[in-house]
């Protein structure tokens, strides 16, 4: 029961980061250029494109 409990607390914790980090780098560039870019998007899926690759054909470890 603990361990599910720590796990769940960790995913959530890992998933809270990935949005805080692409909201800080859609903040920062709103703030600078005063304009929505909307190619964050677009790399953050070409980076879980890549990683789901390395993990799913290349046999990678998924915590690397």
């Amino acid at each position: 029961m603990f361990l599910e409990i720590a796990q769940h607390t960790v995913n959530g914790l890992i998933l809270g980061s990935t949005y805080a980090l692409i909201a800080i780098g859609l903040t920062t560039i709103f703030g600078v250029l005063g304009v929505i870019n909307l190619a964050h998007g677009e790399f953050y899926m070409l980076g879980s494109l890549v990683g789901f690759y390395l993990v799913k054909a290349a046999g990678l470890n998924y915590f690397l």
